[in-house]
């Protein structure tokens, strides 16, 4: 919950210039990924995949539940339908959809989400089964001393198997007039198999296109060891590298807690601040 609180009301200087890509043109597909582009992408991919770890762990992020305990929403801004409850208590609820109308005037800002949030529970008596999320255009606005606008898409998909977890992420945002999307599969080890959702490490590989100045970008993306922790406070995952390539130029960002380095070609091209 400090998370939400921190992204709505502090921290929100990560969003600070989203904005949706609009493109006047057809964009052209290029397939090499040209330096200029990755240090330009580079923030982006860094904090795009910051906030998609981020509502991994934070399901209840998404849940009108808690923000309306929060006092943030009031109802009937939310419409929940389906069964809410979560008997293996994994923050996961068993099987309910949250369409979000919310309109929320401050002392000094104001604040709007709408969309729709579906979450089922694989199994509800079972805290380790696993689970599906659909984030539907999920659109987040928030207006006062900063402004701040950003508007996802996300399929979180995991599955309990013999050995560990496997799964399927489908995930799209926008940063700094970049646009981009990726779909990979992943296997996931939890530190702590009871407690699956408490932190762990991810490898996985998938497709990833991005659009910039007119261009399409298709790419491969690739994570390696990258680990993040619920109860962290680190902005970014603590450890890992994730690597985007054309096949022959590639784009490494190493992630460590609350910063991050990114290298085009071994080349320094971006850094947190």
């Amino acid at each position: 919950m400090k998370k939400l609180l921190t992204t709505i009301l502090i921290g929100g200087v990560i969003f600070l210039t989203c904005k949706k890509s609009e493109e006047t043109t057809q964009p052209e597909t290029k397939k090499n990924l040209d330096q200029q582009t990755a240090q330009v992408i580079a923030p982006a991919v860094a904090e795009g995949t910051s906030e998609m770890f981020s509502s991994f762990f934070n399901p209840e992020d998404f849940s009108s539940l808690y923000l309306m305990q929060l006092g943030i929403l009031t109802p009937p801004c939310v419409t929940v339908s389906g069964d809410t409850t979560d008997a293996d208590g994994d923050g996961y609820v068993k099987n309910a959809t949250f369409d979000f109308n919310c309109n929320y005037q401050g002392p000094d800002y104001t604040l709007t989400m709408t969309g729709t949030v579906t979450v089922q529970d694989d199994d509800d008596n079972d805290p380790t089964s696993g689970f599906y999320v659909d984030i539907n255009n999920f659109t987040f606005n928030y207006s006062g001393i900063q402004t701040i606008s950003w508007t996802m898409d996300a399929t979180y998909d995991l599955n309990k198997t013999q050995t560990g977890w496997n799964g399927h992420i489908e995930y799209s945002f926008s940063y700094n007039n970049v646009s981009w999307s990726w779909t990979w599969d992943f296997i996931y080890e939890p530190d702590d198999p009871n407690t699956p959702y408490g932190g762990g490490t991810f490898n996985f590989e998938g497709n990833y296109n991005v659009s910039y100045q007119n261009y399409n970008y298709s790419l491969t993306v690739k994570g390696t060891n990258i680990h993040y922790s619920e109860y962290s406070s680190c902005k970014y995952p603590d450890s890992g590298t994730l690597t985007v390539t054309d096949g022959t130029n590639n784009l490494v960002i190493t992630f460590n807690c609350d910063s991050y380095t990114a290298e085009y070609n071994g080349i320094p091209v971006a850094a947190s601040n």
